[in-house]
């Protein structure tokens, strides 16, 4: 029976004990001397290599001094994660023509505006809103900030936030921390509300 190297090795030092437990629980192997596939095999080596290299990176991994595989590693987990974020969050409420038309809005506010404190003021507005907002309907607080809809933790933690009602002038002198849970949500009335009050508010601005 034609078996690939790595299987006849296996099965030269497993065959005895393979074929006694395989007899046990009521399966007769065709070739009692090579009961290992290589199939089977080829898993068994696929999961001695992926745990050798999983061991290997772990040592390699250091937080004062990391090293050029921790930099692709990282590098590579923070694409797929921004890319999830853009395409999860962004990318879905920008179908929305509501949505589309506040993102467009505030970059034209962004163009207006002449100085460094009202450029952060109105980032944080952006910030409790398109990124972070939420609403009522039908008497449930839902999300609409892109923040919120791409990730499960920070949908999981928002009926523990503090919620506040939607007051866009409080919300441009609220600083927030992007590192942790948010711990102040800005709750619209309605999808109705929430929009007029910030289209009002950047068509001013």
């Amino acid at each position: 029976m034609p078996e690939l190297l790595f299987t006849r090795i296996l099965n030269g030092i497993l065959a005895s004990p393979v074929t006694a437990l395989l007899q046990l629980i009521g399966i007769h192997p065709a070739h009692p001397q090579a009961p290992i596939p290589d199939h089977v095999a080829m898993q068994f080596l696929l999961v001695i290599v992926l745990t050798v290299l999983f061991l290997i990176v772990r040592s390699k991994l250091s937080v004062e001094n990391p090293g050029g595989l921790q930099h692709v590693i990282e590098g590579a987990y923070n694409f797929v994660g921004n890319l999830g974020h853009e395409i999860i969050g962004h990318g879905v409420t920008l179908a929305s023509a509501r949505l589309a038309e506040l993102n467009r809005l505030f970059g034209k506010a962004v163009q207006r505006t002449t100085s460094a404190d009202a450029l952060e003021m109105l980032s944080r507005i952006y910030w409790f809103t398109i990124e972070f907002g939420v609403l009522r309907e039908a008497g449930a607080v839902k999300a609409y900030g892109t923040g919120l809809l791409s990730s499960a933790g920070e949908m999981a933690k928002m009926h523990q936030a503090d919620l506040r009602r939607l007051e866009l002038d409080e919300a441009a002198h609220l600083n927030y921390d992007p590192t942790h849970f948010q711990p102040v949500l800005f709750c619209a009335d309605s999808f109705e509300m929430m929009y007029q009050t910030l289209r009002e508010y950047l068509v001013n601005w």
